[in-house]
């Protein structure tokens, strides 16, 4: 009785804290993707002062968009993020009806590591751990609705985040290997179903209804072949350069005791195996938030095995790795010094145009952060830094790379050749850009000159020669 009570204690205190203490007290707001699914949420919500440009998932920005109609603000995004997070337990604890289960989930570093995010990472967490749940409970129903909706919930998850396409086979091969044909075809049916969500999205924005999926499976190629670099600027990255891998840390950002679960590989085979493949293949890069996918999977399986002991030494070792990973994000002001940077300048220079970036890496298209950042009707509007620099320069082609191999071993006259890049959509020359504004005071152009400093930002103002 002792023990019920302390649980509902701690999870009622852990509600409060994800949908009040961490949505408003977080002051830290561009995280890893924020401009990607925020920006592409106020530019459907309307009020966004730029153009947009969005490398990731638009169904995403475009659900969050509905949310801001009813209150515009980043906090209510924040409370959402942490619903899910919130209906992954209540999963959890449906699976196991084990205590401990609560205890781990909450007390998981990667959970409170992505709990500021506006990521879809947590809802594609959610629904593959509900697709999971469902495929359980119809191996002892055999109730095909609940095969169904599995497939369906899958396809949810691929649908609001694009990773999910690539780990959805791994989910297959893991759970489907000697199932009957006939489910995995009705599996996959649903799935398609939930999925095309995109297809339609992507036709009716792009008129191409593979836009989207194209453009994650070229990014990914491009990853997978070292030609192109992503990192991960959110509060714990300084932490994986000292390291030689991601691998210790992702080992302990699900749990401490992560190293536990090969107790169960004798008994759940399929789970173990699906948590490996998705281990592997994420490991070896530097975006140590994907390994909340496979948290949900791991900690039920730990919190079978996992004695009362060992779950204590766990919760002090969580608590430390939480404090660290989380402390940057309610004590780093940049984010808001810059939002009343910009809330001067539109009163200082108003109705102006202002490009927006440096040739600092990082900064380069500044113009996304900085729009999405601005909630003011006195900036007319932000342009990006790397369009104006194609537009001086006459050019339209931002990036490509073409793949030919050079290796083949037979006398053959015709090679074949992959090319992948981006270009600019309009032919905008920018000639009515009188300012920029930077974080740096060195530009890298020479026609603009530094007219007045603020806290964080510069504001330089061109010279017509």
């Amino acid at each position: 009785m002792k023990d019920v009570k302390w649980t509902f204690v701690f999870v009622g205190l852990i509600i409060v804290i994800f949908l009040i203490i961490i949505p408003v007290f977080t002051r830290k707001v561009f995280f890893a993707d924020t401009t990607d699914y925020l920006g592409v949420a106020r530019y459907f919500h309307g009020d966004l002062n730029s153009a947009i440009r969005n490398t990731h998932n638009w169904d995403y920005g475009l659900f969050l968009s509905f949310f801001l109609k009813m209150f515009n603000s980043i906090i209510l995004l924040r409370i959402i993020n942490s619903i899910w997070i919130l209906l992954t337990a209540l999963v959890l604890y449906k699976l196991s009806k084990n205590k401990k289960v609560l205890w781990l989930w909450f007390l998981s570093p990667i959970v409170w590591y992505l709990a500021p995010y506006i990521h879809p990472l947590p809802m594609a967490t959610f629904f593959l751990t509900a697709s999971y749940y469902l495929l359980k409970k119809y191996e002892t129903s055999n109730n095909k609705f609940d095969l169904a909706i599995s497939g369906f919930f899958l396809g949810i998850a691929a649908l609001f985040w694009d990773g999910m396409l690539i780990l959805a086979p791994f989910f297959i091969i893991s759970f489907f290997f000697k199932r009957k044909l006939s489910e995995v075809i009705l599996f996959l049916f649903l799935f398609g179903i939930s999925f095309s969500i995109k297809l339609f999205t992507d036709w009716v924005l792009f008129n191409f209804p593979l836009f989207s999926t194209f453009r994650q499976l070229g990014s990914t190629m491009l990853f997978v072949l070292k030609k192109a670099a992503f990192t991960d600027t959110t509060s714990a990255s300084f932490l994986v350069h000292f390291i030689p891998t991601n691998l210790i840390f992702y080992l302990f950002a699900i749990t401490p005791f992560f190293f536990t679960l090969y107790r169960s590989f004798k008994q759940y085979k399929q789970e173990i195996t699906f948590i490996m493949l998705i281990f592997l293949f994420f490991v070896f890069n530097n975006q140590p938030r994907y390994a909340i996918i496979i948290a949900p999977l791991s900690l039920l399986l730990i919190s079978k095995t996992i004695n009362k002991k060992e779950l204590i030494i766990n919760s002090i070792l969580s608590v430390i790795l939480i404090i660290f990973l989380i402390y940057p994000a309610f004590v780093d002001t940049t984010d808001t010094n810059i939002a009343n940077d910009l809330e001067q300048i539109g009163i200082d220079f108003p109705n102006e145009v202002f490009l927006a970036g440096s040739s600092t890496k990082g900064q380069e298209d500044d113009y996304l952060v900085f729009s999405t950042l601005y909630y003011g009707d006195k900036i007319k509007e932000f342009v990006s830094w790397q369009d104006y620099n194609l537009a001086i320069k006459n050019e339209t082609i931002f990036y490509q790379v073409t793949f030919e191999p050079d290796y083949s071993k037979v006398n053959e006259i015709r090679n074949m050749f992959i090319t992948l890049g981006m270009s600019r959509v309009s032919n905008r020359n920018y000639s009515e850009v009188k300012y920029l504004i930077s974080r740096e005071r060195a530009i890298g152009l020479k026609n603009f000159k530094l007219v007045k400093e603020y806290k964080v930002l510069n504001v330089f103002k061109k010279e017509f020669i």
